[in-house]
């Protein structure tokens, strides 16, 4: 099978790969890219708009024209007058869909490579599992990976177009809000080696019930057709109902049942790592990750798994994963100049990010304040005042001493936090930062613990003075 040192399509390849019109330029005329963004754009590039045509992407064709474009998509619905240019030598192919088309492109383009892929989806934990499977992998392999959170119908498709000649392994997260989007990302990648991280108790507002979530995710795994190797995280109540269903390979993992790879004696060391026993393969192995949290020793375990789908050795294995460098995590600990620890928790949703924080944040702080900023958990669609109740008792249960809420479910969160035993006059409600100024000055003290979950847009030059 062909695998090509560099980006190389005719137009014949795109037409045929969309099932497209051309309707004009020359069919053999070679395209050197694929562009979503006329910023962007390259010399020789397919110019792919998905504003939708006939909604307004289609006025960005002539810039993308102007800047260099070898061919262009049109949707069909398109207004004919859009697509008049002066220059000759660009092709224009017409599709149903610019979107489904930019994926029918990408899994053509896919096709031209036999590697392995793994595939990563979840309710949280893709990245940590994804950067540390990379870490592992990346020893022995030339990786392609998704980068940051693209992990969409537009951002896997342009990540599959960077396949080229000399990558071994592909390593790509999935995200779904709307149902049909697993199983389609999943025939773009078509992987090897499958992973469903967890399947939380919240869910996008796209899906109704945690039912229909699970139903979703599985699509990844019917994809496989029993083919290559599903990895289930046992711990899941979910996920153990889809590895019951599952006739194919299979490697398990789970922190407190039986499996094939497990940890024990999980620690926190020092201040920003962990340390853990794994069992694997009829062995037993000591491990330190850089990263806090008994959370990503479970991300850990499901990266070992893939490596092990993969035919690496369990010695190979522990001996990279206790060598890995400090990766981009979205919860941050930093300690400011009088002791005290400001957590940030950039999750905005999923209220099971929120309690793995709350657990980490009660491991660390020990018998110190912990006071908690809390801003509304989004996207949690009709069962949102629930979560943000349970999240309440959950607060209190985790021993917080200071609560500050703002947002449209703030009261539901007080009640629930009150109802379990928190203290009314300890919770506050803020709608900018500097309204905790004066809170913060009189009872946060040296070594005392100060969690951010969801306030992406505090303005911590404002806060932190008063800290």
């Amino acid at each position: 099978m062909m695998q090509a040192s560099s980006f190389s399509l005719t137009v014949q390849d795109i037409v045929d790969a969309t099932q497209g019109t051309l309707i004009r330029g020359r069919m053999n005329k070679t395209i050197s890219g694929v562009s979503v963004d006329t910023r962007a754009l390259k010399a020789g590039d397919l110019f792919v708009p998905l504003a939708g045509c006939q909604f307004g992407g289609c006025h960005f064709l002539a810039q993308a024209v102007a800047s260099g474009a070898g061919a262009f998509l049109t949707e069909r619905a398109a207004a004919k007058n859009n697509i008049s240019f002066s220059v000759e030598d660009v092709a224009g192919i017409e599709v149903d869909d610019t979107l489904t088309a930019l994926g029918d492109i990408a899994r053509h383009w896919r096709s031209q490579f036999n590697i392995p892929m793994i595939a990563i989806t979840g309710s949280m934990g893709k990245t940590a599992t994804r950067e540390m499977i990379a870490a592992i992998c990346g020893q022995e392999k030339s990786i392609l990976k998704t980068e940051r959170n693209f992990d969409d119908r537009v951002d896997i498709p342009l990540t599959l177009l960077r396949l080229r000649k000399g990558i071994d392994l592909g390593i790509l997260e999935m995200q779904t809000d709307t149902p049909g989007e697993v199983e389609i990302l999943s025939r773009l990648i078509n992987p090897d080696v499958g992973i469903i991280t967890n399947i939380g108790a919240a869910y996008p507002e796209g899906f109704g019930t945690i039912d229909e979530l699970r139903e979703e995710k599985w699509r990844l795994f019917e994809v496989m057709d029993q083919g290559g190797t599903a990895i289930f995280n046992l711990d899941n109540p979910g996920i153990r109902i889809l590895a019951e269903w599952w006739r194919g390979d299979k490697i398990t993992c789970s922190l407190s049942s039986a499996a094939d790879i497990t940890a024990s004696d999980i620690c926190r060391v020092e201040s920003s790592r962990t340390s853990f026993r794994i069992h694997l393969g009829g062995k037993s192995f000591p491990v330190v990750l850089p990263v806090l949290g008994r959370h990503n020793v479970r991300n850990a375990l499901l990266a070992v798994s893939a490596a092990r789908a993969l035919g690496y050795s369990p010695e190979m294995i522990v001996e990279t994963l206790n060598t890995i460098r400090p990766f981009e995590d979205k919860l941050k600990i930093v300690t400011l100049n009088n002791g005290t620890r400001l957590i940030q928790d950039s999750h905005a949703a999923m209220p099971l990010s929120g309690g793995d924080t709350l657990r980490v944040m009660a491991e660390l702080s020990g018998h110190r304040k912990r006071i908690v900023f809390l801003n509304d958990m989004l996207e949690l669609g009709e069962k949102a005042a629930y979560f943000h109740e349970d999240f309440g008792r959950k607060l209190a249960w985790s021993g917080v001493h200071v609560l500050f809420l703002r947002g449209e479910f703030s009261q539901i969160t007080a009640q629930a936090a009150m109802e379990e035993g928190m203290d009314r006059e300890m919770i506050f409600f803020v709608n900018e930062p500097q309204e905790a100024m004066p809170v913060i000055r009189d009872v946060a003290g040296k070594d005392d613990w100060i969690l951010l979950k969801g306030f992406r847009d505090m303005n911590l030059n404002e806060l932190l003075p008063a800290v």
